[in-house]
């Protein structure tokens, strides 16, 4: 039994797992985004990734803007009648300095109808959106693989596009039109693989005609892999057993296994 166990042991030693780390690229002078409210850092992927939430950098660095007015924070918003109570200063402004545009989900405007799916009120989201242009996000890519990307999104069915790390990556399509601006869906748009671990620049490039406000990464499950192991000696199945790589390798498993009467 002892030399049973040992060329068992033996047969299953695993070699050691080695996960490359990606780097964002080094010309880049952009920064993740934080500030009193947001401290945490780059986002986590898998995770969500806050479309307003975009690096620090200005434009030409963390984003492409086609004018320099924040038509949200910094123009709409001014309007007593767009600072909602449910909100305050904070949302009402947020990042009213930079070009980008941004706004943030209203009761009166975003929740006084039936959505695909309802988001949350005070949701923050990038609008007033144009052709050519793009964002940029800094992320901490947790684990390397292919991922689901769905999107909280409203209005057109348009394609858009990401790049990682400055290299096309992903083509996605918005599945589902909405009936306006104001009118919201939830749903997987595509997939895009992350070869490496480590913080990553991840590149959103969209076009005319959407509002959106968050990406959700989620692994996209790889079929169980099996591994298999020689089972020697007296037993009423010899030879290889197979047992699912994501199960911890059991010795007594394989044993138990090959001593089976069932064929």
């Amino acid at each position: 039994m002892f030399h049973l166990k040992s060329s068992l042991l033996a047969t299953l030693c695993l070699g050691p797992v080695i996960t490359l780390h990606a780097e964002v690229p080094a010309n880049y002078q952009g920064k993740p985004f934080t500030d009193t409210y947001h401290k945490s850092g780059p986002p986590n992927i898998p995770g969500i990734v806050q479309c307003a939430l975009y690096d620090l950098g200005g434009e030409g660095v963390a984003y492409h803007d086609t004018d320099a007015v924040n038509n949200g924070s910094g123009k709409l918003n001014l309007d007593p009648k767009h600072q909602r109570e449910h909100a305050g200063e904070y949302l009402w402004h947020f990042r009213k300095d930079e070009g980008m545009d941004l706004s943030f989900v209203k009761d009166f405007a975003d929740l006084n109808h039936t959505n695909l799916v309802t988001p949350h009120i005070n949701q923050l989201y990038i609008g007033w959106t144009a052709d050519g242009e793009w964002v940029n996000y800094t992320v901490n890519v947790a684990r390397p693989g292919s991922y689901r990307i769905k999107a909280l999104y409203s209005f057109q069915t348009n394609s858009v596009t990401f790049d990682l790390n400055g290299q096309p990556a992903a083509a996605c399509r918005l599945p589902v039109p909405t009936l306006n601006y104001h009118q919201w869906n939830y749903a997987e748009i595509g997939t895009i693989k992350f070869s490496e671990a480590g913080l990553q620049l991840l590149t959103f490039h969209y076009g005319k005609g959407n509002n959106f406000a968050y990406f959700v990464f989620e692994p996209v499950e790889a079929p169980v892999a099996v591994q298999k192991v020689t089972v020697p000696g007296q037993v009423n199945r010899p030879g290889r057993i197979e047992i699912p790589t994501d199960n911890s390798v059991d010795v007594l498993k394989a044993i138990d296994a090959a001593r089976s009467t069932k064929r």
